[in-house]
C-alpha cells in the first residue's frame, strides 16, 4: 500500500520523510519547529498551525490539516492524503463528505484559475538585451507619433502606432521552462490554468466570455503577475502585469525583475510608457519602477 501524500508542499523532495506526515511531523516537533506544511513559505513563529493544503473533506475533524496528529491517529497509514486515487477509502470518504469536497475542488480550481486581457498581451514583456537598440528607437518612434497624433482633448488618438516585432525572438534563446520557474516559485505563486477574452466565441469554455491558453502558464503575488508561453518545455513568450501602487508592490517588483536576470541577459520593454529597461542595471530597475509608482 501507499502510505505516501502524494500531495506533500515541501520542496526538499531530497528528505526521507517527504510525504511520510508521521515521521516527518515527529521529526520536527522534537527538534522543536514546525514541519513546512505548517509554516508554509514563510518563516513563522512556533505557534502550532494548520497545513493549508490538507486535501481531506473531513473539514470538521479536529486534526484537520495537523499533520503529525493525523498520522498517529491513522497509525501513520490509511490517511486519506496517502490514500490512493481510485482506491475505496478515498472514494468512500468523497462520498461521505461529498458536500465539502466539491467545495473544496471548486475553491482550488478558483484559486489557480488566472485571467489576462487580450490587450494586455506582451505589453510589458521580458525579450533578449539583443533587442535593446532595436527596442529605444522603436520607443522613440511611438513617443513621436503619440505626440503628432494626439487628439485636441488630450485624451485620444487619431490613429494607432504598430509595434514591430523584436528582432530577436526570445524562443531563439533556447530557455527552458524549469529555468524561468526555478527563479519564480520561491517568491510566487504558480497557475497552471490561464484563460483570456473570447469575446467571438458564442460557447466559450466556462460560459463567462473567456478560453483558456494552450501552453500558458504564469506566477502570480498580490498586484504582480508573470504569464509565460512555451512549447516543448522552451520560452517562446514572457509577459508582465505590473501594477505598482506602494511601496510594498514596488520592492516586490525589483526583486521580481532581478530574479528574471538570473535567467540570462535580458531587457524589460514597456510598451504602454515606452521604457526599455536592462535588467542587469538595479538603478535602471529603480527608475522605471520609480515612474509606474507616480
Amino acid at each position: 500500500m501507499d502510505t505516501k501524500n502524494t500531495n506533500c508542499p515541501c520542496p526538499n523532495e531530497a528528505c526521507d520523510n517527504h510525504g511520510n506526515c508521521l515521521p516527518c511531523g515527529e521529526k520536527h516537533e522534537a527538534a522543536g519547529n514546525l514541519s513546512f506544511c505548517k509554516r508554509g513559505e514563510e518563516i513563522v513563529d512556533s505557534t502550532p498551525k494548520k497545513n493549508p493544503k490538507c486535501a481531506c473533506p473531513n473539514l470538521k475533524c479536529k486534526r484537520h490539516g495537523d499533520c503529525a496528529a493525523c498520522g498517529k491517529n491513522h497509525g501513520g497509514k490509511r490517511m486519506y492524503c496517502t490514500a490512493k486515487d481510485g482506491s475505496f477509502r478515498k472514494k468512500l470518504v468523497d462520498f461521505i463528505f461529498r458536500k465539502n469536497k466539491k467545495k473544496m475542488d471548486a475553491e482550488k480550481v478558483a484559486e489557480k484559475k488566472i485571467y489576462f486581457h487580450e490587450d494586455s498581451y506582451c505589453m510589458i514583456e521580458i525579450i533578449s538585451a539583443e533587442n535593446y537598440a532595436f527596442c529605444e528607437e522603436r520607443a522613440r518612434q511611438s513617443e513621436a507619433f503619440s505626440e503628432q497624433n494626439r487628439t485636441e482633448s488630450g485624451f485620444g488618438w487619431t490613429d494607432i502606432f504598430l509595434l514591430k516585432e523584436a528582432p530577436k525572438p526570445l524562443k531563439d534563446f533556447k530557455i527552458a521552462v524549469i529555468a524561468l520557474e526555478k527563479v519564480l516559485q520561491s517568491i510566487m505563486k504558480k497557475s497552471d490554468t490561464v484563460y483570456t477574452d473570447a469575446l467571438l466565441i458564442k460557447d466559450s469554455e466556462d460560459g463567462d466570455g473567456t478560453v483558456r491558453c494552450k501552453n500558458t502558464a504564469a506566477f502570480v503575488k498580490d498586484n504582480l503577475q508573470v504569464f509565460y508561453e512555451y512549447d516543448d518545455e522552451i520560452v517562446k513568450n514572457i509577459w508582465l502585469d505590473l501594477y505598482v501602487d506602494t511601496s510594498e508592490d514596488k520592492n516586490f517588483a525589483a526583486t521580481l525583475l532581478q530574479a528574471i536576470s538570473q535567467i540570462g541577459d535580458l531587457i524589460l520593454v514597456d510598451n504602454y510608457k515606452n521604457q526599455v529597461v536592462a535588467l542587469s542595471k538595479e538603478q535602471a530597475i529603480h527608475e522605471y519602477l520609480q515612474l509606474l509608482q507616480k
